[in-house]
Parts: C-alpha cells; sequence; structure tokens
C-alpha cells in the first residue's frame, strides 16, 4: 500500500507517516505514568548552630539573610541545638559576616558555630513548573496558562505536549490544592453550543463543577457547557454598569440571548434586575434554571428556550425589553439581524452589549472601520442610514448618569477591547442602540438569513513575497 501511495504521490506517503508519528505519540501519552520519585535534589547551605532558646531572636536578625525555600523550614533541629540555614547565595560564613559583623563575636564564642547543612528535596518540595521543568526535555516547553473552574483545570496542550500529557495532568494535580480534575481540550470548538471535546488527564472523572462568580454560586457541567473563567472581571463590568443604570430606570428589563449558565443573569437577577434568559443549548437552559433556583433569584429571573437567539427576541418583543446582551464571540454580530423589522413601543430602541472576535489591527486605523462594516451589514442598514458611526475606544464613563444618557442617541457605537484570544485575534464588546431604522426594514426569514462570510483564505509565501 505505501508503495501504491509512492508511485502515484509522493506527499501522501509523508502524510501517512506523520498521521502515523501523531497516533504514536498520542498512545506514548496515555502509557506514560509520573514517576516521583525521579524528582530528588541535594543542596548544600550554611547554617549556624545556635541554642534553641535564641532562635526567634536569631531569625529576626537574619531575615533577610535566611534560605527561605519553599516547604522548608529555615530554623531545624540538630540535638539540642538549632540550625539556622542561611541563603544558598552564601557559600562560606566569612560572606555574611562580611554584611553582618556582629557575627564575627559570636562566632569566636561558644554561643555559635557554623557548618555545611544538607537538605535532601523530594518530589513535595518542587512547585509544578519546576517539577514539570524537570522532568520534560529542555525542548519540550512547559504549559504557561490554564482556566479552572471550581474543582476542575482545564489546559490546551500543544502537539509537542502529546507525549507527556499524562504526567503534565498529573503534576498540576499533586500541585493545585483545589483541583481534583484535570482536562485537556482535544479539539476545535465546531457545534452550535460552543463547546469542545474534552480529555479526562489526571484525577476523578467528573466534569459537573461548581464555582463562585460575583457573590453567586454556578453548577454546570464543564463538558456540556461553555464556560470562560478568563472574563470573570467583564462579567463584573456589564452586571455594575446595569445595576448604576437601573437607577435611571425603574422598569428595566434585559434579554440575555444567549445565557450558557447565566454569567450576567444570575448576578442582576439577583439584584433585583428583571432577566429574560434563553439558550440553544438545553444543557445550558437546565443550568440557568437550576442556579436561578440555588441562588433564589427566579422572582427576577425567566428562563426561556432552548431557542434561537433570532426566535427568542422576536417572540419577546412584547416583553419591552430595554436591554439585550449577546455573549457569543463567534456569531453575535451575525445575530443582529433579529432586529431587522422590529418596531419597538417604547420611546428607545434597546441598548446591546454585543460581543464579537476581530483579527488584530496590524494596519493603524483598520479597526474601527472594519467592526462598523460588519455591525451595518448585520442589521441590514446601508451608510446613509443612521447606523452606529460615533465610534470610541474608550471605557465607559464612570458616572452612572453619564452612562444613562450618553446612549440615548441613534449613531453612537463604543468598542471596548476585552481580551486576546489568541496571536492574531481580539475580542471586543460592541454597545450601540438599535438604530430606528431597523424598523423600516423587511424581517428576515430564518432559513433564509444570510450565512456567516467565509474564513479569507492565508495568503502563499509567495504571495507575500511579491507584495
Amino acid at each position: 500500500l505505501s508503495q501504491h501511495f509512492v508511485k502515484k504521490d509522493g506527499d501522501v506517503i509523508i502524510w501517512m507517516r506523520l498521521r502515523l508519528v501523531a497516533s504514536f505519540a498520542s498512545w506514548l501519552g496515555n502509557i506514560m505514568e509520573l514517576d516521583r520519585s525521579l524528582l530528588s535534589r541535594k543542596i548544600e547551605v550554611i547554617a549556624l548552630r545556635i541554642e534553641t532558646r535564641r532562635t526567634g531572636e536569631y531569625l529576626f536578625k537574619l531575615r533577610d539573610h535566611l534560605l527561605n525555600l519553599p516547604r522548608v523550614r529555615n530554623a531545624v533541629n540538630c540535638g539540642e541545638k538549632k540550625l539556622i540555614l542561611l541563603s544558598q547565595r552564601y557559600t562560606d560564613v566569612s560572606q555574611i559576616i562580611e554584611e553582618n559583623g556582629w557575627l564575627s563575636e559570636k562566632l569566636e564564642s561558644t554561643e555559635m558555630s557554623s557548618e555545611k547543612y544538607t537538605i535532601n528535596l523530594d518530589y513535595n518540595h518542587f512547585t509544578a513548573d519546576e517539577a514539570l521543568k524537570e522532568l520534560l526535555p529542555t525542548e519540550v516547553s512547559i504549559p504557561s496558562s490554564f482556566e479552572q473552574a471550581g474543582h476542575l483545570i482545564h489546559l490546551n496542550l500543544r502537539p509537542e505536549h502529546e507525549p507527556y500529557k499524562k504526567i503534565i495532568g498529573q503534576v498540576i494535580l499533586d500541585k493545585i490544592k483545589s483541583c481534583r480534575t484535570v482536562v485537556n481540550k482535544i479539539g476545535e470548538i465546531n457545534n452550535e453550543f460552543r463547546t469542545f471535546p474534552l480529555e479526562i488527564l489526571a484525577g476523578e472523572n467528573n466534569t459537573y463543577v461548581i464555582l463562585r462568580e460575583h457573590d453567586c454560586s454556578f453548577g454546570f457541567d464543564y463538558s456540556k457547557v461553555y464556560w470562560n473563567s478568563r472574563l470573570s472581571s467583564e462579567h463584573a463590568r456589564i452586571v455594575d454598569l446595569m445595576n448604576n443604570l437601573k437607577k435611571h430606570n425603574e422598569h428595566m428589563l434585559v434579554a440575555d440571548a444567549t445565557c450558557g449558565a447565566g454569567p450576567f443573569a444570575i448576578p442582576l437577577a439577583k439584584n433585583y434586575v428583571q432577566v429574560l434568559a434563553n439558550d440553544l443549548n438545553p444543557a445550558a437552559v437546565d443550568a440557568i434554571q437550576y442556579n436561578g433556583q440555588k441562588n433564589k433569584c427566579l422572582q427576577f429571573l425567566s428562563v426561556h428556550g432552548p431557542s434561537c437567539a433570532r426566535h427568542f427576541l422576536r417572540e419577546q418583543i412584547d416583553s419591552k425589553y430595554t436591554h439585550v446582551i449577546f455573549n457569543l464571540p463567534a456569531t453575535g454580530l451575525d445575530l443582529l439581524d433579529a432586529f431587522r423589522g422590529l418596531k419597538f413601543s417604547s420611546n428607545l430602541p434597546p441598548l446591546v452589549f454585543c460581543y464579537c472576535f476581530a483579527p488584530k489591527d496590524n494596519k493603524e486605523g483598520t479597526l474601527i472601520p472594519e467592526l462598523q462594516f460588519r455591525l451595518q451589514r448585520a442589521l441590514g442598514l446601508s451608510s446613509s442610514d443612521d447606523t452606529p458611526h460615533s465610534a470610541t475606544t474608550h471605557p465607559l464613563p464612570p458616572d452612572s448618569h453619564r452612562q444613562a444618557t450618553q446612549f440615548a442617541t441613534d449613531g453612537f457605537l463604543a468598542i471596548r477591547w476585552i481580551r486576546n484570544v489568541s496571536p492574531n485575534k481580539d475580542m471586543f464588546c460592541l454597545t450601540f442602540r438599535v438604530p430606528s431604522a431597523c424598523a423600516t426594514l423587511e424581517p428576515i426569514l430564518l432559513e433564509e438569513r444570510p450565512s456567516p462570510p467565509a474564513k479569507r483564505p492565508r495568503k502563499s509565501n509567495n504571495e507575500e513575497e511579491a507584495k
């Protein structure tokens, strides 16, 4: 079979070999186990032998010169005496005498003596980074970051980590006391629920997490409901902003069209803001219903779905919602076509918070026009309509009254950078009021809605060089 492919196309056999190597690496990663006995080290330090009753006194006087090694005491027993362990920067007692002249007199008397002391370090003395640095080959990078949700730690390992993934998972499980399960993402987000396939690397086979955020308790299955702990500060920002706006609008009604487990909806409802919550994911709908009950805020929380965000917003038009949240960055802008043809009975159309992804602005001044164009296209407006255009990338003003009045007119658009997602992609929040011109447009039937634009093909190296 290999010879057949080589004759047909040499690239095919190369591809087959790469797949074989990848499969072998995956198999190797599943059988490699952590051998804690491999981590052992001996270090030799200078120690001062003193009387036990003087321990506290000398620890205070030498506080800037002590060993201060994690999980190693600075004073250890030595018969009826105590040994004060000094920093590793001292290789001879004369060095510390130069910095502390009073020690010379003490060492000449019988009150104190110096000696070498050997410390045996084992696996328990190493931090996670130190252990992985010792265990992994030098050419393999140390995983630099992870996300923690409750008892679960989520890694996003690279292909180079594949043969050592079980070791990495076990080390993290051992070193982070609040962790009971370590998982690794093994595929891209490729479904409408924004979840991704996971594998258990170490610990319990339990992906149901319970965590606290913004004084609320959340429970959900991490493998079935999308959650990102890195967005906790953004969740808090929106909740605080809504609470301030409520002071100027007693009839505030928030429609969280893609609510997930409720990072926005639950804290708002707990702060007596009326919330309509919806999600397409049945597991998310069950989770937010449970979280509303657990946080005792169902009086202010109305759970809908599982339903498409477009269906939800059109069906709830009579509810007179005043604010809308689209917390679905991958397709959030595309969902804005739901506002086409909607006629709001209140004086002001709803204020929208829409999250989206955008490429890094490598060329100065191109980001804002691009986001404006995408917003205009989603709303179905031409450049002559009252499309939000006065863009700003500055944070919203701190004064709540100014926040309430700043969005009172059509045409204002606030663009806020949220976080870096990847080397070439950032996440933003677009804040604007639904333009009144949207009410005059023909609603798009759900089965006829435009598909998101295809990704641009990558340019070849030859094309880049030609430029």
